[in-house]
């Protein structure tokens, strides 16, 4: 089942719908309505964010403002997620 973030930013807490997330010196952790959490800064710039499984799915813009549709599988695994130009990337994996 897909879940959705919708993002409202009040004072460096973020609510999004059925998840909530606290800016935690300059990254997000967003809590999904499941209880799983994903730390980065792609919350700050992407929209359309979802949690399908494991699969992290937004869209992004990259460097030169054009929105790209991305996929990030096995996001669960990631210490931290970031937008690189467009796309979801893994900073650094616990496996």
């Amino acid at each position: 089942m897909k879940k959705m973030l919708i993002v409202l930013l009040m004072a460096g807490f973020v609510q999004f719908g059925q998840v909530s997330a606290l800016d935690i010196g300059g990254w997000i952790e967003a809590v999904f309505e499941t209880g799983t959490t994903i730390i980065g800064n792609y919350a700050e710039t992407c929209k359309n964010i979802s949690l399908d499984g494991s699969t992290l799915s937004a869209t992004c813009p990259n460097i030169s403002g054009v929105l790209v549709e991305t996929k990030l599988t096995n996001a669960l695994d990631c210490d931290s997620v970031e937008n690189k130009n467009g796309k979801l990337a893994c900073v650094s994996k616990y496996k």
